[in-house]
C-alpha cells in the first residue's frame, strides 16, 4: 500500500478514543465472516495425557463460509475457561483446526456452556508476552512468559472495580462497561453508525494523542461489528477521559512508518500465509490468500504508553 492509495475520512471522538475511517483503494474484496458472527463454529478443548491444554483449542467450521477471528477475541462456549486468540486466525470452510490461545479466566477449570464470543480483549492483553526479535525483524510470541503476562494484565483490569471469583476478563469487561466513566463515555457514542463511508475497509484508533492500532479487512461488509468491539476493547486501556487528538497528517505518518519494514513469512497453509514485520516501535501482521491477495492487515503502535512493558 502507498499513502496515495489511502483515503482518510474525518475522525469521530468517542470519549478518550479517536477513530479514523480508512479506505484502502487497492484492497481486493473477499467474502468471509468475522465476530461476533461465530455461532456456526464449534469450539472445544484439546486434550493430552494431563487433560485439556491451556494454550490450544479446537475450532470446527462445518459451513461453506471462511471465517476470520481477530487477535484478542475472547472465546467461551464449551471451554473449561475463557480464552483469547493469540493471533488472527483464518478458518477455512469444512475444516477443523487447532488455534493458539491464552487463558483469561484464571480460577475456573471445569466444563461450562456459555455464549461463544466475549468481545475483544484490551490491547494491553493482546500485546502481552510478545517481544521484538531484532534478528528476525518482528514481534515474536514468548510462549514461556505469555500466559503469566496476560494474567498480569487481566489482574490490572480487575482492580478497577474489584475481585471476581474466577478472575474472568470477560466478566470484568461486561460488568465494568457501564460502571466506569471512561467506558460509559464510549458506549454513549456507539449507538450511531461507525462506518463513515460505504467503501470503508479500515480504521485507525488513537488514544491519548497517539495512534494505538490500525486494521484493514478485505471484507468491508463485516467491519462494523468488529470495529465496535475493538473500540470497546481500546477503551479499557484508557486511564482518563482526556480527548487529546491526532491529525490526518499523523495518520499518514503512521502508515508511512510501517511501509518501510520487511515482512517475514511466519506461518503458511494451503489457503495462504501470515507475514510479520516491524521494529521496536511497530508490530505489523499481514494475512494473504494463496493468490497473495491481502485478507487482513494490522499495525500496533508498540511505543504507545499503554503497551510499554506489557
Amino acid at each position: 500500500m502507498t499513502t496515495n492509495e489511502l483515503r482518510i475520512g474525518p475522525a469521530k471522538q468517542l470519549g478518550p478514543l479517536q477513530v479514523w475511517p480508512l479506505i484502502w483503494e487497492g484492497l481486493i474484496a473477499h467474502n468471509y465472516k468475522v465476530p461476533p458472527n461465530l455461532d456456526d463454529l464449534i469450539f472445544g478443548e484439546i486434550e493430552d495425557e494431563d487433560g485439556p491444554m491451556v494454550d490450544c483449542i479446537q475450532v470446527e467450521n462445518p459451513t461453506d463460509d471462511p471465517f476470520i477471528i481477530p487477535s484478542g477475541w475472547i472465546i467461551s462456549a464449551n471451554l473449561w475457561q475463557d480464552r483469547t486468540v493469540n493471533s488472527m486466525e483464518y478458518i477455512e470452510p469444512h475444516s477443523t483446526v487447532a488455534i493458539s490461545v491464552s487463558c483469561v479466566e484464571k480460577a475456573r477449570w471445569s466444563p461450562e456452556s456459555r455464549s461463544i464470543g466475549g468481545g475483544r480483549a484490551p490491547f494491553s492483553v493482546i500485546a502481552a508476552g510478545f517481544e521484538f526479535d531484532s534478528n528476525k525483524g518482528f514481534w515474536n510470541l514468548n510462549r514461556s512468559t505469555r500466559q503469566t503476562r496476560v494474567w498480569a494484565q487481566v489482574t490490572r483490569q480487575e482492580t478497577r472495580t474489584g475481585f471476581r471469583p474466577t478472575n474472568s476478563l470477560r466478566q470484568v469487561m461486561e460488568e465494568d462497561s457501564l460502571k466506569s466513566d471512561i467506558q460509559y463515555s464510549v458506549f454513549r457514542e456507539l449507538s450511531g453508525d461507525l462506518i463513515a463511508h460505504p467503501k470503508q475497509n479500515g480504521f485507525l484508533i488513537a488514544l491519548e494523542g497517539q495512534p494505538l492500532v490500525a486494521e484493514f479487512y478485505s471484507n468491508s461488509n463485516s467491519l462494523q461489528s468488529t470495529l465496535r468491539e475493538t473500540l470497546i476493547a481500546a477503551s479499557f486501556d484508557a486511564t482518563s477521559n482526556s480527548t487529546l487528538k491526532i491529525s490526518s497528517d499523523d495518520v499518514r505518518r503512521f502508515f508511512l512508518d510501517f511501509q518501510n519494514y520487511k515482512n517475514i513469512e511466519i506461518e503458511s497453509d494451503h489457503w495462504g500465509a501470515m507475514f510479520a514485520g516491524g521494529s521496536q516501535g511497530m508490530d505489523t501482521r499481514v494475512s494473504v490468500n494463496n493468490r497473495e491477495e491481502i485478507l487482513h492487515l494490522s499495525a500496533i503502535n508498540r511505543n504507545h504508553r499503554v503497551l510499554l512493558e506489557v
